[in-house]
């Protein structure tokens, strides 16, 4: 019984290692970035625009009211035009048409 037990735990330690192997094989050879996105890979300068990231924070901060802008706009679509709304009429059908 401990023969069977050793032979099964050696067999499983091969498998395990053998699965190991192939798996780091398989990433090496599989995650290789493609050459036409390897040349189009630049370098990120660590230097920053010092200026710019203080007048960023310095910029207004600009808040509206979406219920008063609603009615300025509505107030001031109905000064510069008047609402058509379409009309329709019946046409009269020709007499011959009738049965």
């Amino acid at each position: 019984m401990i023969k069977n037990l050793l032979i099964l735990s050696g067999f499983t330690a091969f498998v395990v290692f053998l699965w190991i192997g192939l798996t780091v094989f398989h990433n090496s050879i599989d995650t290789q970035i493609p050459a036409t996105t390897q040349s189009r890979i630049i370098p990120i300068t660590p230097n920053f625009d010092i200026t710019t990231l203080d007048s960023l924070k310095k910029r207004e901060v600009i808040q509206t009211n979406l219920a008063t802008d609603a009615q300025l706009l509505n107030d001031s679509a109905t000064k510069s035009s008047s609402i058509v709304t379409p009309f329709s009429a019946p046409t009269p059908a020709s007499e011959s048409a009738t049965p």
